[in-house]
């Protein structure tokens, strides 16, 4: 309100800040008299008067004013080496050091393990072909999961089942030859190899849910599985990422 001083300031501040700007033009232009009823539109020209406090305020004087302080945050910065003003320079040193230190990545391996076993899943593993069929699965998978509808048959439910187990199969069988190959220190070294472990384990749980259920026959599911686990399957879609 404009009752005093310090209120009409502090509406025009607000009004500045292009926060409810618009009630205040309506009970300006609305406004009559102290202790007299509101007349709308009783004196339309006030808005010229608000439209131009909004622009004088809103884009100019604020971002003068911010403009100056990031100026002389600037200036505070450049002062100090680059660094942030409020630490000091052994502060900033450690910063930059822990920084380097987040940013190092473990190698990954580069000499196969001497077991035959485990030297044959190691060559499996580092084929280029290896990464490109497990994308694939992935990308199959996506794709069937994007068939379901609301209201799928049974029939349609129990060929899912199975195609998701021919994919949930793939994916338990390409930790196996992962963990034979790589073993357990450098598998997870790689959080993307952490990251398939555990939805891989979702999917094995998911997958014993639907069995459970009856999800393998071809007839009617009374409870068809726990959506709110289903969801888990599309955050497989996320290692495309690493293309």
């Amino acid at each position: 309100s404009f009752d005093s001083y310090p209120r009409a300031l502090l509406t025009l501040f607000e009004m500045a800040t292009t926060e409810g700007w618009m009630s205040v033009m309506a009970a300006v232009v609305d406004g009559v008299a102290p202790g007299v009823s509101p007349i709308p539109n009783h004196k339309p020209w006030y808005s010229i008067f608000c439209v131009v406090h909004l622009i004088i305020g809103a884009f100019v004087l604020l971002n003068l004013i911010v403009g100056s302080i990031i100026n002389n945050y600037n200036r505070i910065k450049n002062f100090g080496d680059g660094g942030s003003p409020l630490l000091t320079r052994e502060q900033q040193d450690w910063i930059d050091t822990q920084k380097l230190v987040s940013q190092l990545k473990p190698k990954s391996r580069k000499v196969g393990p001497k077991h035959w076993l485990r030297a044959s899943a190691y060559k499996i593993v580092i084929h280029p072909w290896f990464d490109v069929v497990i994308t694939a699965c992935i990308v199959g998978n996506m794709l069937a999961m994007m068939t379901r509808t609301h209201d799928n048959g049974p029939c349609y439910v129990a060929v899912m089942f199975y195609i998701n187990l021919f994919f949930t199969t793939v994916f338990v069988s390409e930790a196996v030859v992962k963990l034979l190959g790589l073993g357990p220190r450098w598998y997870f070294t790689d959080g993307w190899n952490r990251f398939d472990i555990t939805v891989t384990v979702l999917s094995v749980v998911m997958t014993g849910i639907d069995a459970s259920d009856g999800s393998y026959l071809c007839k009617k599911v009374v409870n068809d599985g726990i959506p709110s686990l289903q969801i888990l399957r599309t955050f497989r879609i996320a290692r495309l990422f690493r293309l």
